[in-house]
This record gives C-alpha cells, structure tokens and sequence, in this order.
C-alpha cells in the first residue's frame, strides 16, 4: 500500500474509488496521467486512436512503438502499481466513456470536445466536464458542469456557473496545433486540482468557473489574452542549475530536459522514502536510492542525456561553474539564503519555488534578503529543525498539483531569459496559484513588497552582505 501521508488533507479512499475518463493521448494526457499516479485516482479510462509518432512531448512514451493509450496503461502502471488505467484504442464514442465522476477532453480537436461535451449532457453521472489544450507557448482550460434533463444555463449569477457557450469550451482556436511541454505541464496540473474538487470538495474552497488561460506572451501569463507566435525557442546553450530533487525540483527538471536546456547541474544529497511517491513521481520502486540520481537517470531516458546529478547537499557554493539561471527549490531557509547570496554576487537569475497543499508560489529574481528577515526565518528555522536540512522533517500536506504547477512556471521563465524581447522576463515579479481561492484572486502575479531599497541599484544588491545564513 502507497503512502499518502503528505496528503492526509483528503479523503484518499474516495479519490481511490473515484472514475476519470480521459480523451487523447497527447502531451496533456502524458503528464495528467504522471500526476494521476502520485494523487492516488486509480480508476482510469483514456480513449485515443492514435499511434505514438516519436512526439518527444509525449515523454511517458519515449521508445514505444504502437497505439499510445496502450502505452500509457504500461507505464503508468509501472509508477502506481495500484492505478487501473485502462486503453480503449477508438475514436470518442458514448458508450466507451462509461460511468465517469469527471469526463476531460486533453485533445486539441474542437470536434472531439464537442461530442465530449454533448455525451455529458447524456451521462448522468458525470459530474464535471474538463476541456484543456494547449500549444508551444499557451495553454487553456475550460469547465462545463452539464446540467441533466434540461435546457443549457450560459451564465447565472451566483456561485455556480452551469455551462459555457460551445465555442468557448471546444477551444478551436488550438485546432491543428501541436501541444507543447512545459506548458501542458502546467494546464495539466490545473486539471488535476479541478478534478480533485469535483471528487473531494473541500469547504471554504472555490472551483474554476470561467476560462484559464496561459500564454508566454503576456506579462501576466495568465488570463490576459493569448497569442499564437508559437516559435519553438534553441535553448541547448542555456546551464542551468537546480537545488533540490524533491516536488518542485522534480517538474523543473522534467521541464527543462523537455524544453531542450542543454546543461542541467542537479543537486540533492537525501533519498528516496516512501511517503515522497505521491508528488515525486519518478522515484517508484527506488526507496532508498538517491534522489538526485534517480531523477536525472529517468528524466534523461525520457528525453535526452541533459541532467548531470550531484548526490550531495549544496553547501559550499565557491566552486560552482557559471549558471545562466539557478532553480532554488529548495524547502529549506539556510540553504536558500546561502543560494541567493551567490546568485546576487554573481549576477545569475535566481528563480525561487515553495509550496503549501493549496498553493504555489514563485519569486523571479528577487532578492529573497531584500524581502524577508533573514535572521528571524533563520531562528525560527533552526529551533524546529535544527539537525537537518532535508525534507525529511518537513510533515506539512504536499500534494502533486502545486509542486507540479510552480515547476512547470519556473522552467518557463528560461524562455523568457533567453529571448527577453520576445517573452518579457519577470523581473522583479511574484506569482502566486491560490487553488481553494474565486477566479480572480487564482492567478496573481504581484510586485512584492520588500525590506529595502538597495534593490534599486543597478549593480545588484548588498544588504545580503550583513548577515551570515550559516549562523
């Protein structure tokens, strides 16, 4: 039996028992069903009938020659041997969907996501249908609770929103396109939370009502319009660096290696336990073994050789080479303030994750002693964990969705390192994914408030300097 101890905050025996039927196989499929494995929904059906064409998005596929639902069951039953993914190798038809808590149409055919949504309308059971594409830069996601025996609802006021014009969820404008990497990763993880929602509603939590929309072209990201200049971007001279294997360092990693970083130094010094499998979730059939070397072996075979691990913690960061942008993903204080000080004198972008059960948060280039009390985290830090700087320690909830959503953010922003004209980095910015919050507080990306002024020079900052991280 897995253990879900990290996600205690649901009710894992109804998420086990719950049913998802899932249409297309793509690349949003391939990490959905990823993501699937780690939360626990082991009652799967994916109906695609289409053979895998070498897609190198498609990563869970990687060397598989025949129908891709075939083999996707294969390999997602090798990372949750507990997961009942079915393959049913047709077109979408009413009576293969079966009895599905949650219908979602992965495919970027407008056709497919019509019949998935007038199938709904038939299916009594069914208590959401999800609609999600996506493209080399931007990616969508549509809800529609179909309402039974009756007319289409387009708009009510209130807390529900019933349906949507069929235009809007068929997603059209993503007819013909290839769906992209990093983001399908990150609409999938979206998917994830909303199916969770249907299946586990929580109290003092909001499901998506209205349009999700993501696009490496607009400065907010999300939910500012979208814009098909879909370019796939040279990015084998970018060296990157990331700290940590854990959730989020897993999704930056993925990411990277799928987006074509060509140099990515992984750093991490604990192993493999078995409550790290229900966001983790390449480290199946590895407990015990080193994080940083079990998920550069897979991630490289799935994509290409492109991770180089270092199995130890990062604790001297004077002989490090020369980074193009460091990943922090870390969850630990002393050694992301040890991170940050060496990006800020060396004048690498530092790009910060962190996470909670029900958010994601971050940090791009900021200078995390400009923002915070250095020496009161630290403190604080070292009275409740004072003899280790693993994850090991850390017994809050973590779940698969936000580790997986701020990773695929995080690795996005290389884009917008390396062709800053085109993407519009987010210098100086913060974002937050607020999962239980109402449409318009779910995506924020802010300008956060911080401790000093010295942020404003324009050789970098220096308050850093005053402290010692190591005390």
């Amino acid at each position: 039996m897995r253990d879900y101890s990290r996600q205690a905050v649901f009710d894992q025996e109804k998420l086990g028992n719950a049913n998802v039927t899932i249409i297309g196989a793509g690349s949003i499929t391939n990490y959905l069903c990823a993501y699937m494995s780690g939360l626990g929904i082991k009652n799967i059906s994916v109906i695609d009938n289409s053979a895998y064409q070498n897609d190198p998005n498609e990563f869970l596929l990687k060397s598989f020659k025949g129908q891709k639902c075939d083999g996707l069951e294969r390999k997602v039953k090798d990372m949750n041997d507990e997961t009942k993914l079915v393959s049913v190798n047709s077109q979408i038809l009413e009576f293969l969907v079966g009895k599905p808590d949650v219908l979602v149409d992965l495919t970027n055919n407008p056709i497919s996501k019509t019949k998935c949504k007038d199938i709904s309308k038939k299916i009594p059971c069914i208590k959401k249908t999800i609609s999600a594409s996506s493209s080399e830069n931007n990616a969508s996601v549509r809800i529609y609770a179909p309402k039974k025996n009756g007319p289409l609802i387009l708009q009510k006021t209130g807390p529900k929103i019933v349906g949507l014009p069929e235009s809007d969820f068929s997603l059209g404008c993503y007819d013909g396109r290839t769906q992209g990497s990093f983001t399908s990763g990150l609409i999938a993880a979206v998917v994830l939370d909303e199916i969770r929602k249907t299946i586990i509603p929580l109290e003092n939590e909001y499901p998506l009502k209205g349009n999700a929309d993501f696009s490496m072209h607009s400065e907010k990201r999300f939910n500012s319009g979208i814009r098909f200049r879909e370019e796939k971007d040279n990015l084998s001279g970018i060296k990157a660096l990331v700290v940590g294997a854990g959730g989020i360092g897993t999704y930056v990693c993925l990411n990277l290696a799928l987006m074509g970083v060509g140099n990515i130094d992984l750093y991490d010094g604990d192993t493999v336990e078995d409550h790290n499998l229900n966001r983790q979730i390449f480290y199946y059939g590895s407990v015990g073994k080193k994080k940083a070397d079990v998920l550069s072996e897979r991630i490289n075979r799935m994509t290409r050789e492109c991770i180089r691990p270092y199995a130890c913690f990062l604790k001297d960061t004077s002989k490090l080479k020369r980074y193009d942008v460091i990943f922090s993903c870390l969850d630990n204080w002393q050694y992301r303030f040890m991170l940050n000080d060496y990006a800020v004198k060396n004048r690498i972008p530092l790009i910060n994750g962190s996470v909670t059960a029900f958010d994601a948060y971050a940090d791009f280039y900021n200078c995390l002693s400009c923002k915070n009390d250095v020496q009161k985290l630290l403190a604080v830090e070292k009275s409740q964990a004072p003899q280790s700087g693993s994850c090991s320690n850390v017994v809050n909830s973590n779940v698969v969705m936000t580790n997986a959503f701020v990773g695929s953010l995080m690795a996005s922003e290389t884009k917008a390192l390396a062709f800053p004209k085109k993407y519009a980095p987010l210098y100086k910015k913060q974002f937050s994914y607020n999962s239980k919050s109402a449409d318009n507080l779910k995506f924020v990306m802010s300008d956060p408030m911080l401790n000093c002024l010295c942020h404003k020079k324009t050789k970098g900052c220096e308050c850093h300097e005053n402290w010692n991280y190591q005390s």
